[in-house]
């Protein structure tokens, strides 16, 4: 049986930049305190969801995961205005799929 992990997050630092000089700040959904500091305290650093090789085969090999669904972090230029979020997220999918 092959094992799909699905929603995997995965997040550019070209793409992060990127939004944090367009809006000023990272690009993190609406949600409450509650769910900031969970996000913050539980989630993977944005170091490891850089990895797209190295960290993350390891981790699949580990565990028996033979693919990953990636989407893009919580930082996602889908949170900004379409006029901007559309470009940034086919750059996005465009350095992924390098």
């Amino acid at each position: 049986m092959k094992v799909i992990t699905v929603e995997e997050h995965f997040e550019s630092p070209k793409i992060t930049a990127a939004i944090n000089q367009l809006n000023g700040k990272s690009a993190l959904p609406n949600v409450s305190p509650d769910m900031l500091h969970y996000m913050q305290a539980s989630l993977p650093s944005p170091e490891e969801m850089q990895d797209v090789s190295k960290q993350r085969i390891a981790f699949m090999d580990q565990y028996g995961i033979d693919m990953q669904i990636l989407s893009y972090g919580n930082s996602s230029p889908e949170n900004l205005n379409p006029k901007i979020s559309v470009d940034l997220s086919r750059q996005a999918n465009d350095e992924l799929a390098k």
